[in-house]
């Protein structure tokens, strides 16, 4: 008699630390206690302030380098 086990490979699941709250002209839209590998953040600019990058993403390396920012006045 043949017995197969098969076994489920272990996945290591990739998480970010909690994303920065103090930005420059913008409040974090996105609360969560866990942030895992492909999650996305939402900041919301200040009114009066254009938004530029409002979405940071989880990945490899922790958080997407480019930090939201709000810029000018209209």
């Amino acid at each position: 008699m043949l017995f197969l086990k098969i076994l489920s490979p272990l996945i290591a699941v990739k998480s970010c630390p909690a994303p920065e709250t103090n930005v420059s002209r913008a409040t974090l839209l996105t609360r969560r206690s866990t942030h895992l590998y492909g999650d996305l953040v939402e900041y919301q600019c200040d009114m009066g302030f254009t938004p530029g990058r409002t979405f940071r993403k989880c990945g490899d390396s922790g958080w997407s380098d480019l930090t939201p920012s709000c810029t000018g006045e209209f």
